[in-house]
């Protein structure tokens, strides 16, 4: 059996329009709408705030304070040695030590460390480059496999390699 449109509307009734509402909607049920958003909200209610979770916390000004002290005193350093690469044996002297001298020398300095002791320099930034790569690749690949047998199957000793592991990790070097 089939049914004909009109018979469907009759049936299922549409929402009245807010223009079709009438006047005392608005005053029963404490409401307003807004236009813009289509959402009801009460007149009378304040705004409430968000209680503090751990995923939500309270701002603390002194905490922010310290933190702030701590990457000062962590980039000072860094912006000394970036300062200080600019200048000359004289300059470092005579200028003011977190700021640029007259003149830089920053390109000479650079070819200079680059060419000293027929580039030795460079020599180490490799070996440094490839024992750094080596070494953490080489342990993330075994970490990853060490993972992988542990979360995946199930032999004996498991648990025990498991603590194992967790106390390496929780115990400093």
């Amino acid at each position: 059996m089939t049914t004909s449109p009109t018979t469907a509307a009759a049936t299922h009734p549409t929402p009245p329009t807010p223009a079709a509402r009438p006047a005392s909607h608005k005053a029963t049920t404490g409401r307003t709408r807004t236009a813009a958003a289509g959402r009801t909200r009460s007149a009378t209610a304040k705004r409430t705030r968000r209680p503090h979770t751990p995923l939500h916390p309270r701002p603390s000004i002194p905490l922010t304070l310290v933190t702030g002290l701590v990457l000062l005193y962590t980039l000072l350093p860094l912006g000394w040695l970036v300062i200080n690469a600019t200048k000359d044996q004289k300059g470092l002297l005579d200028s003011f030590g977190l700021w640029f001298a007259e003149d830089t020398h920053f390109w000479d300095n650079i070819s200079r460390t680059l060419a000293y002791d027929d580039g030795v320099f460079v020599r180490w930034l490799l070996n440094t480059l490839l024992y750094v790569t080596a070494g953490a690749g080489g342990a993330t690949i075994l970490a990853v496999l060490g993972g992988y047998a542990l979360a995946k199957y199930d032999f004996p000793g498991r648990k025990a390699v498991f603590a194992v592991v967790l106390g390496a990790v929780a115990v400093p070097g």
